[in-house]
């Protein structure tokens, strides 16, 4: 049998969307296909009643659900209408919201990639940056290499993306995913809330929280202004990108110097990691 896998697709990329077909085409080795009548909602924020509208439209016989997470408690599909199967959800927030025991809530399937791609311990002795996936990468670009830090682009292939976020020894990430391979990767992590926030509203602390949840850490976020790239680049533009710039390497620096930097412990990563491939072989003989 074969399973339709649903995952957001950004026409730039985004390392966090494109992780759910590489994980997936591993897990579920040569049982993915474009056409199914059973659909898998896998990696992402999509137990949301648009994707479930969107990818429903045939009328699908099945649907399976691994490790996915809600957008907000207000949006999500009616898993009592339709032949629902969750294995897993991202965390306790998304649980709650489809009305689902919280024993389901394990923990974003991203955890898994040292699973799939083990990493050897080198030298580590580099502060990454991961922005936001609709950021402007120039405008990171430029205040990494003023501050030294390496900038890991949520545009980036998966492997190359792991590749060089473990090059570091800290990170800050915009990008959720970007933390949650810096936690499996054991890599110390501290979240940015600027342009994600603007971006996602509402959406934005519900999932971080979700996922944090799950691992027994804390949102402990650091509010940054939005950095969109600018449709035309004037002086005024030039100016506010500066002051805006001279902002975030303060609160950077400082967060720095307190040592806030998060990471979930080694047992519960382990739990939730064996939890996970332990469902992964339930998925795969129910397919």
């Amino acid at each position: 049998m074969s399973i339709k896998l649903i995952s957001f697709k950004s026409k730039s990329g985004n390392v966090g969307d494109d992780f759910s077909e590489w994980l997936f085409s591993r897990l579920l080795e040569g049982k993915l296909t474009e056409e199914s009548d059973t659909l898998l909602f896998g990696v992402g924020s999509i137990l949301d009643e648009s994707f479930n509208r969107e990818f429903s439209q045939k009328n699908p016989k099945r649907k399976l659900v691994f490790g996915s997470g809600a957008r907000h408690a207000s949006t999500t599909p009616s898993i009592a209408e339709g032949d629902w199967t969750i294995y897993c959800v991202r965390g306790p927030l998304t649980a709650t919201a489809l009305g689902i025991s919280a024993n389901l809530a394990v923990a974003d399937p991203g955890i898994l990639a040292p699973k799939f791609l083990p990493m050897s311990v080198g030298t580590k002795n580099q502060i990454g940056i991961v922005p936001y996936f609709a950021a402007s990468q120039k405008f990171w670009q430029k205040l990494a290499s003023r501050l030294g830090f390496l900038l890991v682009s949520p545009h980036l292939g998966v492997e190359e993306f792991i590749e060089a976020l473990n090059r570091c020894d800290r990170v800050f990430c915009e990008s959720m995913h970007g933390a949650i391979f810096a936690d499996s990767y054991r890599i110390p992590w501290r979240p940015l809330s600027g342009t994600g926030l603007t971006f996602e509203g509402a959406t934005h602390a519900f999932k971080w929280t979700d996922w944090t949840s799950s691992m027994g850490v804390a949102f402990d976020t650091i509010r940054i202004p939005v950095v969109p790239e600018p449709a035309i680049r004037q002086i005024g533009t030039i100016l506010k990108e500066e002051l805006k710039s001279r902002f975030i390497e303060r609160e950077l620096k400082r967060a720095i110097s307190e040592d806030r930097f998060l990471l979930s412990s080694d047992t519960v990563l382990d739990q939730k990691q064996m939890q996970l491939m332990d469902l992964s072989v339930n998925l795969n003989d129910a397919i």
